[in-house]
């Protein structure tokens, strides 16, 4: 009789619980060589941590705060999509779009979205006025519907194509919190959360204005850094919090509680460990990484130049002047950093070439004015 009594109650506590497994600055850090991948691939053993986690205490929802295209070499190569791939066979739900990733470039981007169950959110990123990503998603849980908003930090960047003439920006938070906001009301939302790539500062700011907001997770551009620390978890006086994915090394799983609010009931660090795993889509994308991998390598080791005659330095400058030659343009306009300074000699392939890139953004030409021009470098303080 006790036992009949006993478990409804139970299973009502437990309904009214919601995990959540979060990851951040994945960076696409996948190593080139396919040899014994499986062990020593950080990629691939986060993969392997990640599937056995589900396994054993299976999460709610599974999100990445950002900054999980770039700089790995390998993501790079592939333009991004052996790590969309990543996110779609370990049914990531969606990750938001931080500064690195944008160096993938945006159209690379939303091609990469096109037809996968992951979403990329961005609330914030707009071309010609409309929000290039998702701005939320609405995901139902136990009962409960939880919308979800990506907010993008201010250190993200465009290539120049996209903002000078796909006319793209990065609209003020407050503004596209307050449209989100009110479309939401509308319907008939349980709880907001954002996920956002912000600081503490700017996160504590947004959550005293909007009531509305539930709970905010950060991480991706976001450091967690809070006076001389690093905070993993702020709780504020209305009894809502922020939490932070402050360590890329491994995964975080958050355990909420939904009831009238939606309160953190803990938030936990797990450190990746090897797993042996039989899970069909691990194999199925372990081949594919594989095949990127072997391509790389081929294609990687393309001599470029057999041996250059003397040692040549490198850096934005020399290359927007060999961009100038290459096309025959008087003008050749470069984000700064855009190479990575150094100096080569001897034998270059492709991926000597690819590792002094920073950004993945399209070469392109067109005629302007000097009007036009005049604009472009009073503006430009990155170029």
């Amino acid at each position: 009789m006790l036992a009949n009594i006993m478990a409804p109650a139970s299973a009502s506590a437990d309904n009214d619980h919601i995990k959540l497994l979060l990851t951040s600055n994945l960076n696409g850090r996948f190593v080139v060589s396919a040899e014994k991948q499986d062990t020593e691939d950080p990629m691939l053993i986060m993969a392997q941590s990640l599937i056995n986690e589900q396994k054993s205490r299976p999460a709610d929802l599974f999100l990445d705060l950002g900054n999980a295209f770039y700089p790995g070499l390998l993501s790079r190569f592939s333009y991004g999509s052996i790590m969309m791939d990543y996110l779609e066979y370990l049914h990531y739900n969606a990750t938001l779009i931080s500064a690195q990733d944008l160096k993938i470039g945006i159209s690379n981007l939303e091609f990469l979205e096109k037809g996968k169950n992951t979403c990329l959110l961005s609330a914030n990123i707009e071309e010609k006025g409309n929000p290039v990503f998702l701005p939320y998603f609405i995901q139902s849980v136990k009962g409960k519907k939880i919308a979800f908003i990506g907010i993008s930090s201010e250190k993200g960047f465009f290539d120049i194509a996209e903002k000078k003439l796909l006319n793209v920006t990065l609209k003020s938070f407050n503004e596209v919190l307050d449209r989100c906001i009110v479309d939401l009301q509308k319907q008939d939302i349980d709880y907001m959360v954002v996920l956002s790539g912000r600081s503490y500062s700017d996160n504590l700011a947004m959550m005293q204005r909007y009531g509305e907001i539930s709970l905010c997770i950060s991480g991706g551009d976001s450091t967690g850094d809070l006076y001389a620390s690093k905070a993993e978890r702020v709780d504020i006086r209305s009894g809502r919090s922020i939490v932070t994915l402050t360590n890329p090394s491994g995964f975080y799983t958050l355990m909420l509680s939904a009831d009238k609010d939606l309160a953190v009931d803990s938030f936990e660090f797990h450190a990746t460990g090897s797993f042996p795993i039989r899970d069909a889509n691990y194999i199925e994308f372990r081949n594919r990484l594989t095949i990127w991998k072997e391509r790389f390598a081929y294609e990687g080791g393309e001599v470029v130049v057999a041996d250059s005659c003397c040692e040549v330095d490198l850096d934005d400058t020399r290359v927007a002047q060999l961009l100038r030659h290459c096309y025959g343009a008087e003008v050749a306009i470069l984000e700064k950093n855009t190479i990575v300074t150094r100096s080569i000699s001897g034998k270059i392939t492709n991926s000597d070439i690819l590792r002094m890139v920073n950004n993945e953004f399209p070469i392109f030409t067109f005629k302007i004015s000097g009007s036009e021009l005049k604009q472009i470098v009073s503006d430009g303080k990155d170029l």
